[in-house]
């Protein structure tokens, strides 16, 4: 059974930071890539929220992940390491004991002894919480929530087994009780009201985690107006057409597929515009720290694959939107071709936070990053054994 109260840690190590302090807001947008954002030219008008963003901050064109998938991805945003070096990617092979789903894992958690950006802000003196979608790989036991005084990592809705009256309203609702994650509306709601009861005196560090675009079905009204429109929409609404397997899809497949996943991208960016407007509502938008990243992408028919995790490292994997707002009213705006990743996110938001880096950070402080871009994927034996040499390498 997983545990759904959010895990509680009040200890802050540290004085209040001087006044004026910026505060820090994280947003990870999961399986995002950015050629489909219309904020990077792409035709469907899926991102005018993080469009208006950009034009207030620093829009990175040729940011990557260093990893194909949830897990690792996360973990370098908020370590500043690659994979190899924090840790927290596929085994190589099945790890004893049992996962939280109760099967053997397959992916090794970040481990104890590795600094967090939330640990480092929260010594810093900062107020920390992480509200996050992906209850899968961002649960838990698996090392992320280290340094946040509050994260709240429950599933939407988690049906083990579902009741035939589930199966025969799907007949007509095809997405009745279908995705058990949050929306990223809820995501929004628990945010705010963290930051609502937030004490005065510190500033905060606040990490939300949206799960729209992840295996996306019809997208909620309007943002399914593109997938309906499709020729054979309501026949492809009773199939799941996400599969490991490396197969042809046919061009109405992914038509389809590609408007349901547009669908949930624009529903996705609404929900960013709702967070903004909050903030500044709040008057937390000026003097903070926002970054918007994508933690991996996702392939949508190219080399025969739809999804991600174990799908090698292909552009439409590691290619991730990047937009950072810097604090002030000076702060530098524009688009920067300059190659970036994710492993950035940390030094920089460290180094605006007037906080020490973490010994050992391979990310350097944007936009002046001169390190080599690079990915790593590690094999996953469940997949080489259901479908193939393909996914043998690593």
């Amino acid at each position: 059974p997983l545990g759904t109260s959010p895990v509680v840690d009040d200890i802050v190590t540290a004085v209040p930071p001087p006044a004026g302090t910026p505060d820090v807001i994280l947003v990870s947008l999961d399986t995002t890539r950015a050629d489909h954002l219309s904020t990077y030219g792409y035709a469907r008008e899926t991102s005018p929220n993080l469009t208006q963003l950009a034009a207030d901050a620093l829009l990175f064109t040729t940011a990557r992940s260093p990893a194909g998938w949830t897990l690792p991805g996360h973990a370098s945003m908020l370590t500043g390491l690659y994979p190899s070096r924090h840790g927290a990617h596929l085994a190589g092979g099945w790890l004893p004991g049992q996962s939280i789903d109760g099967r053997r894992n397959v992916a090794y958690p970040l481990a104890p002894d590795r600094v967090t950006l939330a640990e480092a802000l929260r010594d810093r003196g900062y107020e920390t919480a992480g509200f996050v979608a992906n209850f899968s790989y961002l649960y838990r036991d698996y090392g992320l929530a280290q340094g946040f005084g509050r994260y709240d990592d429950a599933p939407g809705l988690l049906l083990r087994i579902r009741p035939p009256v589930i199966r025969l309203a799907r007949a007509f609702a095809p997405g009745f009780c279908l995705k058990p994650y949050r929306t990223a509306r809820e995501m929004n709601a628990a945010a705010l009201a963290w930051l609502d009861g937030a004490p005065a005196g510190r500033p905060v560090f606040l990490f939300v985690n949206y799960m729209e675009p992840h295996q996306p079905w019809m997208a909620p009204p309007p943002f399914d107006r593109w997938a309906r429109a499709q020729p054979r929409a309501s026949e492809f609404l009773q199939r799941d057409l996400y599969t490991h397997e490396i197969r042809h899809f046919s061009r109405e497949e992914l038509d389809f597929i590609v408007a349901s996943y547009d669908g949930q991208l624009a529903a996705m960016d609404a929900a960013l515009g709702e967070l903004i407007d909050a903030l500044k509502a709040r008057r937390r938008y000026e003097n903070a720290l926002v970054i918007v990243a994508g933690d991996h992408g996702e392939l949508l028919g190219e080399h025969d694959s739809v999804g991600h995790m174990g799908r090698m490292l292909y552009e439409p994997l590691v290619h991730v939107p990047l937009v950072v707002k810097f604090p002030g009213r000076d702060r530098p705006r524009g688009r920067l071709d300059t190659p970036v990743q994710l492993v950035d996110v940390t030094p920089t938001a460290l180094a605006v936070a007037g906080a020490p880096p973490i010994p050992g950070m391979q990310g350097e402080v944007l936009p002046q990053v001169r390190h080599t871009i690079l990915a790593e994927e590690d094999i996953n034996p469940f997949l080489v054994s259901a479908y193939g040499a393909a996914y043998d390498r690593a």
